[in-house]
Formats: C-alpha cells, structure tokens, sequence
C-alpha cells in the first residue's frame, strides 16, 4: 500500500523503497532503521548535545569567574567587572567606589585552629558581605584573605558609609568550627 514502510528479504523495514521487496540505500540492507527513525534520532542527538554544551558552558563559566570558596567573583572576574564599571562610570557619569578589605591576624587563625577554620572565616565573610551590600555591589576574592568590593554609582561618603557597615557586621558575625571542610 502506498505510504506504509516496505520490508528488504531480512524483514527489515526502509522507508524510502516502499513497495520493493529490497533496500540500496547508503546504510545498506540490514540496517533496519526508518529514515524518519534516522531524522527523530539525528534531531534529538543534536538537540541534546547541544543542551549539553549549553550547559556545560554555563557551568565552565560560573566556575571560571568564580572563588571555589566563598561563591564570589574571583580575581580575574572582578578585574573584568571592574574594569566593565570604570568604562561605564566614565561614558555616563556618576560615581564609583572600591573598598579593600583584608581579614586581621588571619594566619594565626589557620595556625591556631586549622585550616577548616580558616576556610569558614573566608566563607563567611562573602557570605555577610553578600547579605550585607546592595545588589548591584561587586564582591571578590583577591587573594588569600584579601577582598575588594564595586560600589557603584556610590560616593566616598557613601562608600564610607558602607563600609562601615560592613565593617560593624562582620565584627559581630561569628564562625562556628565544626561546620569547617575537612
């Protein structure tokens, strides 16, 4: 019947020699797969791989620009931000500030209590320094216990402002170190 898949002499069906009794396409005769079959397949693999790799980028991305640690930008992305700011800040006007912070006597932390405890220092100074600054505020990881903070659109009053603030949580904010990495 016209439109029904015909079947080659192994009883493997072809789609594009309806009503023959043999297949010559490219595959060869024992392939047993339609080529609606090839085209759902050849769709969904492309499809796929390239979610896949959409995905894949995103991650490859976020773990290039950012501080395994503490989840904020790490130096190379800040500079990048900062740089993207300081561009924006001179083409439309407006303010921009940068803080500079550096955890005090951070190396007797590590020596006296380990590592584990130094890295829960670290995170949680991203963390209050997230929940603490505004939204369009850029947080990163410099070095080791080194961080600096964008404020855009923000004068030095402002920015003084700020970082006191900052400076009165992370004063108050403690670290508890059973929760320490191993």
């Amino acid at each position: 019947r016209p439109g029904r898949l015909s079947q080659n002499p192994e009883g493997q069906r072809c789609a594009h020699k309806q009503n023959q009794n043999h297949c010559d396409c490219p595959f060869g005769s024992k392939h047993g797969i339609t080529l609606q079959k090839i085209l759902w397949q050849s769709l969904l693999t492309d499809s796929t791989i390239k979610t896949s790799l959409i995905q894949l980028n995103k991650i490859l991305d976020q773990q290039a620009n950012t501080d395994m640690l503490t989840g904020l930008a790490n130096r190379r992305h800040f500079m990048a931000l900062g740089e993207q700011e300081l561009s924006r800040t001179i083409r439309y006007g407006g303010e921009l500030s940068l803080l500079m912070l550096d955890i005090d006597y951070f190396k007797n932390v590590n020596d006296m209590h380990g590592h584990h405890v130094g890295d829960l220092v670290l995170q949680k100074l991203g963390d209050v320094c997230r929940e603490t600054l505004r939204d369009i505020d850029t947080v990163g990881r410099i070095g080791g216990e080194e961080f600096a903070v964008l404020l855009p659109q923000t004068s030095n009053e402002q920015a003084s402002e700020a970082a006191e603030r900052l400076r009165a949580v992370i004063s108050s904010s403690e670290t508890l170190p059973e929760q320490g990495l191993p």
